[in-house]
């Protein structure tokens, strides 16, 4: 009964760290890839390819108004933004679906996003062919260079201590790795 009960308790502790670590779960770091150089559309029509931010780290989100996931997650991805210097890091939204754009300045309008530009997709040189988008929302991290080395599909809280951390890590020139819930596990047992 008692190896029962230590199950239980194992098993309570995983699915606790499991979702508690959520945040970065669904992460993964990739070798650095080059992308292709992609236009966006602002809110004026107004061009800007993603060339235009290299030197910094990037954060591209890929969203659309339908998405509750997608919408969920812009206060964090503003807050995020907010984190770190502007010469150093940016976060950019992309709307894919441009012909809801009233509702996408609407919400951007409701939630202060201050440091969060939001873009359209540009139907000629979209973006999911670039990257290969397959589902919302989609997250990609670019370094200084502007090749991916990061991506996430799902939403998540972009202002957690880990992302933040792991944002830093790039800002310093490191490629770090998400602690897994099993190693998250594993600390938690060395150190209990």
């Amino acid at each position: 009964m008692r190896y029962v009960l230590r199950f239980f308790v194992a098993l309570w502790l995983v699915m606790g760290f499991n979702a508690a670590n959520a945040q970065l779960l669904r992460y993964k770091t990739v070798d650095p890839t080059q992308v292709i150089d992609f236009t966006m559309l602002d809110a004026e029509g107004k061009t800007h390819r993603i060339s235009d931010y290299k030197g910094k780290i990037v954060v591209i989100n890929f969203w659309a108004t339908w998405c509750p996931p997608c919408v969920k997650e812009m206060p964090s991805l503003n807050n995020l933004a907010q984190s770190f210097p502007e010469d150093q890091f940016v976060v950019i939204a992309v709307c894919k679906d441009p012909q809801n754009k009233e509702a996408a300045l609407k919400l951007f309008s409701s939630y202060d996003q201050t440091r969060l530009p939001l873009f359209f997709e540009h139907k000629d040189e979209g973006s999911s062919h670039a990257l290969g988008i397959k589902g919302l929302p989609t997250t990609y991290v670019l370094d200084r260079k502007g090749y991916l080395v990061g991506q996430m599909t799902g939403g998540t809280e972009w202002d957690h201590h880990e992302v933040l951390e792991m944002m830093q890590g790039y800002i310093e020139g490191r490629t770090p790795q998400p602690a897994s819930w099993w190693q998250k596990f594993r600390q938690f047992v060395a150190g209990a």
